[in-house]
């Protein structure tokens, strides 16, 4: 009788190992999605955002071309 306690705790531990690893690879995972999409999304914003700043710097140029002349 002890014997099959001892099996079925064994096998409730390693099952319970099983979902906590199944648990961590499926967390890993969505990290790593997650930063994809940010890395993703990071890539996007960042052209808009310098072409926006270089439009203004060509403009203040201007401006200062401008008031020098």
């Amino acid at each position: 009788m002890a014997n099959q306690k001892s099996d079925l705790h064994r096998q409730q531990e390693i099952d319970q190992d099983r979902q906590n690893k199944q648990q961590d690879q499926q967390f890993e995972q969505n990290q790593q999605d997650q930063q994809q999409q940010q890395n993703h999304q990071y890539q996007h914003h960042i052209p808009n955002q310098q072409r926006q700043q270089n439009v203004k710097d060509q403009k203040d140029i201007q401006r200062q071309k401008d008031q020098q002349n």
